[in-house]
């Protein structure tokens, strides 16, 4: 038998926020490292080979935070969508169970 379930669709609700806020500064942060400018030229001419390397990783960093982006994105509208359909149908068994005649 169980206890039941409980969800605070307020919680719920502001860590869809707090992920929509999230993914908007990693997406940011994508965009400040895709501006960064290296590479073999910057690095010298004894280390162009390097610079190159730092500038492909960079390139790595900006795709991963990117994607980053968009799952934190995604998991925050999902929550929230899930949080407002937790409160509606909460709100219709409410209602049901308020038109139940004794």
């Amino acid at each position: 038998m169980s206890d039941g379930l409980e969800v605070d669709v307020a919680v719920v609700t502001d860590a869809g926020a707090r992920l929509l806020r999230s993914a908007e500064v990693l997406r940011q942060q994508a965009a400040a490292t895709a501006r960064l400018e290296f590479g073999g030229a910057h690095a010298g001419r004894d280390y162009a080979a390097k610079g190159d390397a730092v500038r492909d990783a960079l390139g790595v960093v900006g795709v991963a935070l990117g994607q980053w982006a968009a799952d934190a994105e995604s998991f925050g509208h999902a929550f929230r969508a899930a949080a407002a359909r937790y409160s509606g149908t909460d709100a219709n068994v409410t209602a049901d169970v308020n038109g139940v005649q004794w």
